[in-house]
Parts: C-alpha cells; structure tokens; sequence
C-alpha cells in the first residue's frame, strides 16, 4: 500500500485534485446538505446530539467504501484505491488557490477571490492583511489538506505490515485500513469545513463535527511540524544561503514553543508559529468574522515584512514539507 499512497501524491503533485461530480468530497458535501433537515431540529442540546449524525454517516460510509473496494477485481481494485487516495490529498489544489490570488494585482479583485478561500470578512483587508490571510491558509491547511491525511495513510500501512505481515489476510487488512484512514479523515474534515462553524446556525449543530477534527488532527498538527522545520530551512538556504537557514530554524522553534497555544483551536497555531518562526513574518492578530471582530493574538516576529514573497515561501514550505514526508513513510517501510 505505500507504493499506491506514492503515485497518489505524485499523481495529486503533477495533477491537482479532481474536479466534477465523481469527487468524494462533492459527494460528502452533497450527504452533509441533505442530513440537514434532519438535524436542525429541536432545541440547543437535541441539536448538538444530532450534529454527531454528520460525521457518523460519513465514517460509517468510508468504511463501507472501503470494504467495497477491497473486493473489485484486479486491476480495478488498486485503481479505484489509488483514485480514492489521490482525491484525499489537496497539496497541489492549495497551492494553486493560493498563488491564482497573488497574482490578482487589484487590491479589491484578491478580497474578492480570497473571501473563496476562508471565512473571515475580506472587503476591508488592506496588503498586509490579505497575505497574513493567505500566509495563515496555507499553514493551516497544510495539517489538513496534505499532512494530516498522508499521516494517516502512511500510519494505517506501516502499523498493518509491522502487526500482520504480508500475507494475504494481512495485506487485505492493511488495504482496507489504508482507504479507510483516508476517507474517514476526510469525512471528518469535510464535515468540519462545512457546518464546524461558530455561528447562529451552525453553534450547535456542528460542534461534534469540529471536536472530532480537533481529535484527529491532534498528532499530526504535532508529528508533522519537524518536517515543516526541515523543509523550512531548505527554503530559506535556496533562497538566503546556509547562514540564514541555520538563524531561521533556531528562531522556527522558538516562535513554535512560544506561540503555539495562542489561539482557542488546539492545532491550527501548531503549523502557523512554525511557518511564521522559519519564514520570520508576524500573522494573525484581530480578524472579522460575519460582521463581528474576534480578537486574536498576533503569532511570529517582524524580521521582515509580509509580502507576497514571503507567502511563495510559505507554499514552497507546505509541499516541500508533505513530499519530506511521503520520502520518510517510504524509507520507514523499507525498514518494516
């Protein structure tokens, strides 16, 4: 399996994430829509309990999928396995979401083309804080749309070749382990992107959703940010020599012990005070969101200015981070 999880990040590499009906994050989206109905109903706590319905029937789903796949006929079996990891994977698609902004060079043209990209309130934002925005989305949802999933995938395979072998059983174990690593982490995030929200409509109702994404995301906001500090530090030496990259890694670790529980969630500031520690740029700070401005800390220091640089920087991280540790999970399983 962990050669199937390679050509599916190379595929999502050298292709970006699949677009049309046959996505399954679209067809996660379209089961989300149709369960509300049924679970915006009642008063607050009857709300809140039927808000698990979202994740539950996504999780019960994937491994259903999973399972389903397992028993296809060779070749199509490893083909509609390597599809379903491919489509887990959003290195690629972020990266390009990010840069398509930055080379909008209308100010008000970017807020409109980053409101597609976050929650906040983008109308008022000046330069700054549109790339701290963008600086912020490509930290963040490094975890989400690249490490965490491949963390999950690359975990399922070498934990079922260490405990099963081989074998036939255990290889088909460690198949179905695999897919279902994948789609349940991103049923859970998908369900976290779409009704995880703390606002009047979605308070109750998504609050199970967005617990659970903070539980699986826990370990790989945590386990992934030594590749961030290695792929940081290779950036910043292309870009600034080996001097730079030795002072950027150092302040990277400091920034990252000092800053990371600033924020209420329990993983997004992991990936943002390591980002903005190596790359040496101050994010975040008071934002808008629906009307209403939310205080936030500031995270990272003003070595130098947030420009659209320093955000090219910040994508350059993010894949060079994810691609260090698909080269880690291969290595590990050679060693397995």
């Amino acid at each position: 399996m962990i050669w199937i999880i390679a050509a599916a990040f190379v595929a999502d590499l050298l292709i970006g994430d699949p677009q049309g009906v046959w996505h399954p994050v679209r067809f996660m989206g379209w089961i989300i829509e149709k369960l509300h109905p049924l679970v915006e109903r009642g008063g607050s706590t009857e709300r809140k309990i039927r808000g698990a319905m979202y994740p539950a029937a996504l999780c019960l789903l994937a491994m259903a999928i999973s399972n389903a796949v397992y028993i296809l006929p060779y070749p199509a079996r490893e083909l509609a396995a390597l599809y379903l990891l491919y489509s887990s994977l959003a290195v690629r698609s972020l990266a390009e979401e990010v840069l398509k902004v930055l080379r909008i060079k209308d100010i008000s043209e970017r807020r409109r083309a980053l409101a597609m990209l976050c929650s906040r309130d983008t109308a008022e934002l000046d330069e700054r804080g549109i790339n701290s925005t963008l600086f912020e989305t490509t930290a963040e949802n490094s975890v989400d749309g690249a490490l965490a999933p491949l963390f999950y995938m690359i975990a399922a395979a070498l934990i079922s070749d260490f405990c099963l072998g081989s074998d036939a059983g255990g290889s088909g174990i460690g198949f179905v382990a695999v897919l279902s690593a994948a789609l349940v982490y991103k049923a859970v995030s998908t369900c976290d992107s779409m009704v995880g929200y703390k606002n009047e409509r979605f308070i109750d109702t998504g609050m199970v959703s967005a617990r659970f994404d903070d539980v699986l995301n826990f370990l790989p906001a945590r386990l992934s940010q030594p590749f961030v500090l290695v792929a940081g530090a290779v950036v910043v030496a292309c870009r600034r020599g080996p001097a730079a990259a030795l002072r950027s890694s150092v302040r990277g670790v400091k920034i990252y012990f000092r800053d990371r529980r600033k924020h209420e969630s329990p993983n997004s500031c992991h990936a943002m005070s390591m980002f903005a520690g190596i790359l040496g740029v101050r994010i975040c700070g008071p934002v808008s969101y629906f009307g209403k401005v939310k205080p936030k800390e500031f995270v990272g220091e003003d070595v130098r200015r947030l420009t659209d640089a320093a955000v090219i920087e910040a994508v350059a991280v993010m894949i060079l981070s994810a691609v260090l540790m698909m080269i880690a999970g291969a290595a590990l399983s050679r060693i397995l």
